[in-house]
């Protein structure tokens, strides 16, 4: 069997700092969340099917944040749309149907558990 020879990797000879997800990502581990995105709602801000969302707990939302909200008991991640007082869904362009607004001084039970900070797509 022949042998196979190549070139050594550059990268070996690399001797720069280590890249830590935690430091990058997590800014304060007590109130970090992470939680895997489902559905097509907010494919128009980058989050896919299967995206893992980064979520802090203890920010005040602020106009146009994304944000992890409890809705009558289910989990979803929309836009805050404060000068109407609505959290949207940003799907696809096209793809509109199927996601309404929801108030957030409506009648029934709206809790934002925390604010999405950052957002990992895999693609393989």
């Amino acid at each position: 069997m022949a042998g196979i020879k190549g070139f050594a990797s550059p990268a070996r000879s690399y001797e720069g700092n280590q890249l830590s997800l935690d430091q990058l990502v997590i800014e304060k581990p007590h109130a970090t969340i992470f939680c895997e995105a489902s559905g097509d709602g907010m494919a128009g801000a980058g989050i896919l099917n299967g995206s893992v969302l980064i979520i802090e707990r203890g920010f005040r939302e602020r106009h146009g944040d994304l944000v992890l909200a409890v809705v009558d008991g289910e989990h979803l991640v929309r836009r805050v749309d404060e000068m109407n007082q609505l959290l949207v869904a940003e799907p696809l362009p096209g793809d509109e149907t199927g996601y309404p607004a929801v108030g957030l001084g409506r009648s029934g039970e709206v809790v934002i558990e925390g604010v999405v900070i950052g957002c990992l797509n895999r693609y393989r």
